[in-house]
């Protein structure tokens, strides 16, 4: 989808940190987790979508509207993150509630392998809890 004129007069720029510039003639919508109504814009850095939330619009010094990404006042943000980076471990699986508990870890998915060496695989994808 090619950029509109105005969001390429306008790029979304950080005004503070972490917070976007509302692109020009946005549409409202609402988030699929907890119904707030947000607006979607693209960072500077990648150009990846961003929902910002409108509770947090504010007027900055230079007379633009900017506001903050939804996720921080989301109550289900952890739902849309992804998950972290899988750490390789050897432990007995009696262990494994002890370990997680021990690293605020909460498994989101898993996979199970046999990779025919006599010991089956389990591949954990967690999240922080904290």
């Amino acid at each position: 989808m090619n950029p509109s004129p105005a969001a390429t007069r306008n790029p979304p720029t950080p005004i503070k940190p972490n917070e976007y510039r509302v692109p020009d003639r946005a549409k409202t919508s609402s988030c699929s987790s907890c119904g707030a109504p947000i607006i979607w814009t693209r960072t500077s850095k990648n150009g990846r979508a961003i929902p910002l939330s409108v509770a947090t619009f504010r007027i900055a010094k230079n007379g633009v509207c900017v506001g903050l990404p939804h996720f921080v006042d989301c109550p289900h943000a952890a739902q849309h993150r992804k998950p972290t980076q899988s750490t390789a471990i050897k432990m007995d699986l009696i262990d494994l509630p002890t370990y997680l508990r021990a690293r605020q870890l909460v498994v989101i998915s898993s996979r199970l392998s046999d990779n025919g060496d006599g010991w089956l695989t389990v591949e954990l994808f967690t999240r922080s809890v904290a």
